[in-house]
């Protein structure tokens, strides 16, 4: 299916992780340019060479802390052209009493809160028409079940404000693992694309075989 995202750009933060590398994947198949952020910038450079290779796309790769304010902000600067942004947490936060708990939660919601808005301000900023997805993390435990739900009232929260700019807002909530990392990479692309135009916010429950 042409979902009629060439030429289009797009971010993909977590593209390092297994969901971010099948959403990288499946929009570059569909010839979307792409900027891959992640802390693991050989990984990601890795990833980078192989989709250009496979798919002749242009792919940019940005080392990005996303519990770091100041990179967020560096970050959204860098992408400023982009019309689509893919969200990919990756797993569940992980539970603790040091501070690698918090770190965890700081990237998983708050990081990724605080990426939507910037960018969905600079495509407010630019009057162009832009979406942005969110896919939360494998639903296994207290501690997925209460990241998807932040993450979810954050897509609820912030679409409203934005669809009257033409931004669009989704979220993909995947059921427990094992997932097909394949066909969350392809429904995200689905809901970034103009075929998917009249839905926000919309929340979307996938089982393990992503459906």
């Amino acid at each position: 299916m042409d979902l009629g995202l060439d030429g289009k750009t797009a971010v993909v933060v977590g593209a390092s992780g297994d969901v971010g590398l099948a959403v990288s994947q499946a929009l570059a198949a569909e010839g979307c340019s792409l900027h891959l952020a992640g802390r693991d910038e050989a990984a990601l450079a890795g990833i980078a060479s192989v989709l250009n290779e496979a798919h002749g796309v242009e792919v940019e790769v940005h080392a990005s802390d996303l519990t770091n304010r100041v990179e967020i902000d560096v970050l959204s600067l860098d992408c400023e052209d982009a019309d689509i942004l893919v969200a990919c947490p990756g797993a569940a936060p992980e539970t603790g009493v040091d501070d690698s708990l918090g770190r965890d939660w700081d990237f998983k919601v708050i990081g990724v809160g605080d990426i939507l808005r910037e960018m969905a301000s600079t495509m407010a900023e630019r009057e162009a028409p832009g979406t942005l997805v969110v896919v939360g993390v494998p639903m296994a435990g207290a501690e997925a079940a209460a990241a998807n739900a932040a993450l979810a009232s954050l897509v609820e929260g912030l679409a409203p404000g934005y669809a009257d700019k033409g931004i669009r807002l989704a979220a993909i909530l995947p059921g427990a693992p094992p997932c097909d990392v394949k066909s969350l990479g392809q429904t995200a692309a689905f809901l970034a694309s103009d075929r998917s135009g009249a839905t926000s916010p919309i929340l979307l429950v996938l089982g393990n075989g992503g459906t």
